[in-house]
């Protein structure tokens, strides 16, 4: 419990850092600004034509797409790294906390903080998406006229029709919209995503920790990420699908799971166990790379 307590008190002070940090507020800020580009069209018509859509949102927000411009969820794992950009996180202070507490409980500190980045980042855009579908939402286990009208036309309008009257940020993951439920989407979106970020939070502070050079574990984490949309057109065009398990960004999408198409490799089983070993070796790396660094500071 003690060593709970004092590490607790290290991710503390890193969240408190965040106050005076403009860098965070204007990566939320940015998060907030594309989120609202991208599901505006569907609000805009929902409250046009009187019609519902669920406020679950996430699987919209972390669909796949084979260009990485127009794959939202790149943009989402970009804003993450540029929160740890400045990983392993060692400021004038952090020697004299090392000597009072010890490296171990520096060390599940850092560790913990980072988890604590990816949930608060997880769940702002959760939350934020949600927020703008709030004008029309339901809050029954269906995704809405409002989305699926763009999949399916309406009586009186094609889908053209409607595309042409109505601007879309971001289209839809029609095969998961079509066979399974908004809540169960939901949940396996914000538990994968939250598992990929704490995945690359960890290698980014692994590496930096090793290299003392924050553009290693920051490239390597950019390769994960734009991998996606590469392992991602790859996997469809010479159907080896299971080339997207070597990216943990590809495992958000809820559109790549073998519960829509047996020839998928992704499944819950897959993530769930690969999360927990990848977490879990990162951790170890870290735990060991923690007592052989010289801690060097610097002005922060």
């Amino acid at each position: 419990m003690e060593t709970f307590k004092s590490a607790a008190a290290f991710s503390f002070c890193n969240i408190n850092r965040w106050k005076k940090d403009l860098r965070v507020w204007l990566v939320l800020l940015f998060t907030l600004f594309i989120i609202i580009e991208y599901l505006k069209g569907y609000t805009i018509y929902g409250m046009a034509e009187g019609k519902k859509m669920t406020f679950c949102m996430l699987p919209i927000l972390f669909q796949t797409c084979d260009i990485s411009l127009r794959a939202p969820k790149v943009l989402w794992h970009t804003g993450f790294i540029l929160l740890l950009c400045d990983a392993p996180f060692l400021y004038q202070n952090t020697p004299y906390v090392i000597m009072r507490s010890g490296r171990k409980k520096w060390w599940i500190g850092e560790c913990m903080y980072i988890f604590e980045v990816a949930f608060i980042y997880m769940l702002f855009i959760t939350i934020t998406s949600s927020a703008v579908s709030l004008p029309i939402a339901s809050f029954e286990n269906d995704w809405g006229e409002a989305l699926t009208d763009f999949l399916y036309g309406t009586d009186t309008m094609t889908v053209e029709q409607l595309l042409g009257k109505y601007m879309l940020g971001l289209g839809e993951p029609a095969r998961a919209v079509q066979m399974l439920y908004p809540f169960a989407c939901q949940a396996y979106t914000f538990f994968t995503g939250l598992a990929s970020f704490f995945i690359l939070g960890l290698l980014i502070y692994l590496i930096n920790l090793m290299q003392k050079n924050i553009l290693w574990g920051l490239g390597t984490a950019f390769i994960f990420v734009f991998l996606d949309p590469l392992l991602y057109f790859s996997a469809s065009s010479l159907k080896k699908y299971w080339l997207q398990a070597f990216s943990p960004v590809c495992w958000t999408s809820v559109e790549c799971i073998n519960i829509l198409g047996s020839r998928f490799f992704i499944s819950i089983p897959f993530v769930t166990a690969t999360s927990l070993i990848v977490i879990s070796v990162l951790i170890i790396l870290i735990a060991l790379s923690s007592r052989k660094i010289m801690v060097e500071v610097r002005e922060g």
